[in-house]
């Protein structure tokens, strides 16, 4: 697994939603975290991410704006490129 090396800046809860912004750049993760609310990633750039669930990696592309729901427990990694 790449360096851990991802941030993430909380943006607020209301209504039982936390909104957070996590910044990815390439060959990084988040480390292993557990969310405590349902989990959508909403991507504001096109790339390739991995996420390790417990059930094991799954690969995926992102697409800018194409909202995606997780397992709650995850790493995510980013598979950009580094020149992206």
């Amino acid at each position: 697994m790449p360096a851990m090396g991802a941030t993430a800046t909380p943006l607020g809860d209301e209504h039982g939603f936390r909104l957070t912004e996590w910044r990815l750049p390439p060959s990084t993760s988040t480390g292993w975290h557990v969310h405590e609310l349902p989990y959508t990633v909403v991507p504001l750039t096109d790339g390739l991410m991995r996420i390790e669930t417990p059930d094991g990696w799954i690969d995926f592309p992102i697409e800018i704006g194409k909202s995606t729901r997780l397992n709650s427990s995850h790493v995510s990694e980013s598979r950009m490129p580094s020149s992206a």
